[in-house]
């Protein structure tokens, strides 16, 4: 384990939220729920989020950034979902981006 991701552990127990990582296989994008187009690649790769998975109205995320009281606000307003936040290394979410949307898309 990484420093980045002992920090992001850390920070999960800090604010009570779930941890994700490629390790735990987590931080991956459901297959066969249009999450890319929920989320568009741009949006996933400048602001370090990739949708995990849908469940009824949640939308469960993983980012660096679950202090980023304005990411999820916004994240939420294009959604139109209620957030449900993991935290996650930023390295480990974009590799976990770049597989999911692939290369091109």
């Amino acid at each position: 384990m990484d420093n980045e991701e002992h920090l992001a552990i850390k920070k999960a127990m800090a604010l009570s939220l779930p941890y994700a990582s490629i390790q735990d296989k987590v931080l991956r994008m459901e297959s066969g729920q249009g999450l890319h187009r929920l989320v568009p690649r741009s949006f996933a790769e400048e602001n370090a989020v990739l949708p995990l998975f849908r469940d009824g109205g949640k939308l469960l995320v993983a980012t660096p950034h679950c202090d980023d009281a304005g990411l999820l606000a916004e994240l939420a307003r294009r959604t139109g979902l209620v957030l449900v936040p993991f935290v996650a290394a930023r390295t480990q979410v974009l590799k976990a981006i770049a597989e999911a949307y692939g290369a091109g898309s």
